[in-house]
């Protein structure tokens, strides 16, 4: 520590703006001043507080093995930190050489490498100059500019590695601050070296009167131990009194102290008369005019001595060419002081004011130009007597602001005030233009005038003259002498007329002519039915046109024929929009008329071209039916289209009743709802195909009497399952006295579909009849003697066989199954009456018409039905 670590070999200097880059929003602003330099920095002392604080951060992270700044003021002192606003800082902060605003580096640096590698942290931290690796931060802590103390902690982790802590601070010598000492002196201390038998005095220093030699005094003095050995020792020299240095001519000594030797050290100092230690630019401010050397011989410098005096001393200057002061703006002008044969340069700044006129007189402020005629060539004949601000005087030009054509081109005249500028005068300078009014050079011809016969002569109120400013065809008032002109006869007439306000004379030449058509109006629009044909749009034959002399009459009208298009827009089923053309003679004017085409509705809808809107559907069980997907739709226009039927819809419900049956189905289209189409579904009966729980296994007590189920679940190729009543065949009643295990056979017997639908087939095929199916039912029976209950059946938390975990016995579920039974087949009984009461009246009918037809007719119902 007792050297900058840029001295490592493998190191290399470092700019403020690679540290900028190397951190995270900083810029090379951002940097302390010199921290990026190779200077080396003086030499850091260990300090006994701060090596106490490195010592406990090297254990306490050795207990982790791991380093982290997260704890980094455990075992700090008091004095090696402070807080402001809330926030902890080092104190290298309150280090004479902070600047304020900057970054700052430290006061932590951390290595962690394994025991036996040969690392060391102060190669570990240098190397960061090649990595950037965390921004330099360590190795900042190492150089940094803001302490003067320091101390280091060494420890070993549980798993073999070394952590080294070094602390930085900044140690203002105010108060207890520990122990600080150079590390040789701290190394010596620990390694016990012999005494110090003698030491050498320095040198006597001499020094100019007011000089502090505190920095002149040596850091360390040759020195003897007790065994011979000649070294350097440091020494702690005594503050030295401002009121010794200052004294000149004198002589004085001050005492140092060495550690393990208490006579210490002195060093004799000799003050020499004060000296000049720096000399001041003039304060003094010299202005001058551009082109003029400015004269310096009156500035003087203040020359300060070591002894903290002041005199005032002449100044020789280096004065430049005289060219330097031909521009307006700041000159350096640099000198030298030599006093008592030392020399110190100083400078002054010398203001350059630009030169400029103060006062100016005009040769003429008043010109006189006719209207038209640009005022700048008489303005331009005018100069200025101009003073300069240097005393000296000239004739100037003048350069006037431009004038507008519109000011100076005024046909009445105008007085015109125009501003001008002076090369090197700050203000305007202004002339008055006087522009006299224009005259009347020229009367143009006038055109001719046309009037109906007996219409209202109306001559122009104005004519088209030229004025002298160059305005051309301006209108003037004129009075006209109509005494000439007959408009009830048809002719040329010649009207003569005066320009007012002047005597100049005017002619025009009037038409006497004949009434035209000036306006045909259009009729009404009208509106006709898609369809209609050309010859029925009942057009008018005449319109009504309005004459030039104001007058109106009915003209007769032709109007163009239909174009294709108009055509197809008066049979198309949208309607539409055309417009026809009229001609009417003797005028160019085209009168024309809208038809709005009225949209075709429609009439009629049909299923076919006889008009049908019922149909017939025929549809397997369970199957959707298929319905017609269109219909004819007939238009007022007489088109016939084919539009989608719109059909309510249909569940599978409808045509999934396992006895078949017959539905109807309503459907429209869009462009008439109000008629309606009828489809009649009918579909056949269902197929039994399987019995889904054909089964049964129940356990009984011996002497108890098994609840076969009475009905079972059949399967229909529709899809649909019911319920269906069990046929059981008799079985010995004895088998129920004994445990065991028998069977007990029953059938399912299902036969045609619903009466309706086989009469209705039968009637289309009487051959056709349906047989029953049958499905065999199979029950084992078990009997078992009864469980003995206990004392308290399924409450004592003991395993009891007869408990089924409900509170109820296998028997009491077998009873309740039975009881489930008898309802269902009771609500299924009922539902079969209500059918059959239903059915019979269309039976009897049926049997009769059959009967009369000669066909046999054998009835099977089931025995429940659904």
């Amino acid at each position: 520590m007792n050297k900058n670590v840029r001295g490592i070999k493998r190191s290399k200097a470092l700019t403020n703006q690679q540290i900028a880059d190397a951190n995270t929003d900083m810029t090379a602003d951002d940097v302390q001043d010199g921290t990026g330099t190779d200077a080396v920095l003086p030499a850091l002392k260990v300090n006994s507080d701060i090596t106490k604080w490195a010592q406990t951060r090297a254990d306490e992270l050795a207990a982790k093995d791991d380093i982290t700044h997260a704890n980094m003021y455990n075992g700090v002192p008091e004095w090696a930190t402070f807080t402001r606003n809330g926030y902890r800082f080092p104190s290298t902060f309150n280090s004479p050489n902070y600047v304020g605003g900057k970054q700052a580096f430290g006061p932590e640096a951390l290595a962690i490498w394994t025991t036996g590698s040969g690392a060391n942290p102060i190669d570990m931290w240098a190397s960061e100059l090649d990595t950037a690796e965390e921004g330099y931060g360590h190795y900042l802590t190492e150089i940094s500019q803001l302490a003067n103390v320091a101390g280091m902690g060494v420890a070993q982790t549980a798993g073999g590695n070394t952590i080294a802590v070094l602390e930085i601070a900044y140690d203002d010598g105010e108060g207890d601050h520990g122990t600080t000492q150079t590390v040789d002196e701290a190394l010596k201390a620990l390694q016990g070296d012999s005494a110090i038998a003698s030491v050498t005095a320095p040198d006597s220093i001499s020094i100019a009167a007011g000089t502090d030699p505190t920095d002149q005094l040596p850091a360390t003095v040759k020195a003897t131990t007790e065994d011979g050995e000649t070294k350097d020792v440091a020494v702690t020299w005594a503050k030295v009194s401002a009121d010794e240095y200052s004294k000149a001519n004198s002589t004085f000594t001050v005492h140092g102290t060495i550690a393990g030797y208490d006579e210490g050290v002195d060093i004799t100092i000799n003050v020499g008369a004060a000296a000049p230690v720096s000399a001041a630019n003039p304060t003094e401010s010299v202005r001058t005019i551009e082109g003029n050397v400015p004269d310096l011989s009156s500035l003087k410098s203040k020359v300060t001595w070591s002894n903290g005096t002041t005199t005032d001393k002449s100044i020789s200057w280096d004065m430049p060419e005289a060219s330097a002061f031909t521009a307006p703006g700041p000159v350096t002008v640099n000198g030298t002081v030599t006093v008592d044969g030392k020399t110190f340069n100083v400078s002054t700044s010398v203001a350059v004011d630009a030169r400029t006129i103060t006062n100016v007189t005009l040769s003429n402020d008043a010109v006189t130009v006719p209207s038209g005629t640009d005022p700048k060539s008489e303005l331009d004949k005018i100069t200025a007597a101009a003073t300069w601000n240097d005393g000296a005087t000239s004739t100037e030009t003048v350069t006037w602001n431009a004038v507008s054509k519109d000011d100076y081109a005024a046909r009445e005249g105008k007085t015109i005030t125009v501003q001008g500028t002076i090369k090197g005068y700050s203000k305007n300078v202004i002339a008055t233009v006087t522009v006299t009014p224009a005259t009347i050079t020229k009367v143009n011809a006038n055109q001719d005038v046309s009037v109906e016969v007996d219409g209202a002569l109306n001559l122009p109120t104005t004519v088209g003259v030229d004025y002298s400013n160059g305005e051309q065809n301006v209108a003037a008032q004129v009075t006209w002498d109509q005494s000439a002109v007959d408009t009830s006869k048809v002719g040329d007439y010649t009207v003569n007329g005066t320009v007012a306000g002047t005597s100049l004379t005017t002619t025009v030449t009037v038409h006497v002519v004949n009434a035209t058509i000036s306006k045909v109006e259009n009729p009404t629009a009208r509106t006709v039915a898609s369809g209609t044909a050309e010859d029925e749009l009942n057009l008018p034959s005449t319109v009504t046109a309005t004459w030039s002399n104001g007058s109106t009459s009915q003209v007769a009208v032709t109007w163009s024929a239909p174009t294709d298009a108009d055509k197809a827009t008066l049979s198309s089923r949208d309607g539409g929009t055309i417009t026809l053309t009229g001609s009417v003679s003797d005028t160019d004017i085209k009168p024309t008329v809208t038809i709005t085409v009225s949209k075709a509705v429609a009439t009629a809808v049909a299923l076919d071209d006889q008009g049908t809107t019922a149909t017939e559907v025929t549809t397997e069980n369970g199957t959707a039916p298929e319905l017609q997907k269109t219909a004819k739709v007939t238009w007022s226009n007489g088109d016939v289209t084919e539009e989608t039927i719109a059909w309510d819809t249909i569940t599978k419900d409808q045509y999934s009743n396992v006895n078949g049956g017959t539905f109807e189905v309503t459907g429209t289209v869009a462009s008439l709802p109000s008629a309606k189409f009828t489809a009649t579904v009918t579909y056949a009966a269902a197929h039994a195909t399987s019995l889904l729980n054909g089964t049964v296994a129940l356990t009984v007590n011996v002497g108890q009497t098994p609840q076969l189920p009475e009905t079972a679940t059949v399967q229909w190729d529709n899809g649909v399952q019911t319920e269906e009543t069990v046929t059981w065949a008799e079985y010995d009643k004895a088998l129920l006295e004994k445990p065991g295990v028998f069977t007990v056979e029953g059938t399912v017997t299902v036969g045609p579909a619903k009466l309706m639908m086989r009469f209705a087939r039968m009637m289309r095929a009487a051959a056709d009849t349906e047989e029953a199916k049958t499905f065999p039912v199979t029950a084992t029976i078990t009997v078992v003697e009864p469980a003995t209950e206990p004392e308290n059946p399924g409450n004592d938390g003991t395993d009891n066989p007869s408990n089924n975990g409900n509170g109820t016995s296998d028997n009491d579920d077998a009873n309740q199954s039975s009881e489930n039974g008898k309802k269902l087949a009771q609500k299924r009984a009922k539902k079969l009456a209500q059918t059959g009461s239903s059915l019979l009246g269309v039976t009897v009918a049926l049997v009769a018409l059959l009967a009369a037809g000669g066909v046999s007719l054998v009835m099977s119902r089931k025995k429940n039905a659904e």
